[in-house]
């Protein structure tokens, strides 16, 4: 079953409407530079209670980022397509996609149109592909107001059509070892199922197979970026060579640049 009701991460999507938790972010910022102020002035009280007020955002956004959207698995995706039945379908999702699904009102084109907004990665999927988002937003929006005012589609065929693609998200993140659902996996879903979708590619004269290909790429640039914010670790470190390596062989910057010892 899909029942966003009681899921853990579509209420990280409602929390994160709440004033309280949407502008922690700007007021973790506003008050890290309060108290710089405060300092500068001598105003010692000031200065330690919005020092206080800072560590708390600050503490508070963390505990958001990295708690609350991403809760802990009841079940693996293999075990839930399996049995779908028995586990809330819903929890499989990431917080980005749960964010899009959200608002999509049981609507495909809709649920695209929110990934493409909502998610500027997407971006470097569109533009390597050769097509421009900021276009395709336009098709997508003036397909929707088309939508609204004909009646080609009852409104239980738009629910059945929006559970297939996330169904076939939810294999398709299997396939592709995945824990959670992620926007990658409902993009290729899309590129394969979604009838306007196929139309901009096939004009494009791009197959679905071309969206998962660069999806892919996309993902191994970000988990190689998150790699390298790993610093400490052994590989990253062995990564950086001797303190003598370039007194003894020579400084060479462009074959650096290109090769890995």
């Amino acid at each position: 079953m899909f029942n966003p009701e009681k899921s853990a991460i579509f209420e990280a999507v409602r929390l994160e409407k709440n004033p309280f938790f949407r502008f922690t972010s700007v007021f973790k910022k506003v008050f890290f530079l309060l108290p710089l102020v405060f300092l500068v002035l001598k105003l010692w009280g000031l200065f330690l209670i919005f020092l206080d007020l800072a560590v708390a955002y600050y503490l508070l956004d963390c505990f958001f980022n990295s708690a609350v959207k991403h809760p802990k698995l009841k079940v693996k995706i293999g075990k839930a397509i399996t049995c779908p039945q028995e586990y809330n379908l819903a929890d499989l999702f990431s917080f980005e996609v749960a964010k899009a699904i959200y608002t999509a009102g049981n609507d495909e084109t809709r649920l695209l149109y929110n990934l493409i907004t909502q998610q500027a990665k997407l971006r470097f999927v569109f533009y390597r592909c050769l097509l421009n988002p900021k276009e395709i937003r336009k098709l997508l929006l003036a397909h929707l107001r088309y939508s609204s005012r004909s009646s080609e589609k009852s409104p239980e065929k738009k629910v059945l059509e929006f559970q297939m693609v996330l169904e076939d998200s939810l294999k398709i993140a299997q396939r592709r070892g995945k824990e959670r659902v992620e926007m990658g996996d409902v993009l290729i879903s899309l590129a394969r199922t979604s009838p306007i979708f196929k139309k901009i590619l096939a004009d494009a004269r791009l197959k679905p197979e071309d969206i998962e290909n660069v999806v892919e790429w996309l993902e191994r640039i970000e988990q190689r970026s998150q790699k390298r914010k790993r610093f400490w670790e052994k590989e990253n470190l062995l990564q950086l060579g001797s303190i003598g390596k370039n007194w003894a062989a020579g400084y060479t910057p462009t074959l650096d640049r290109f090769s890995i010892d």
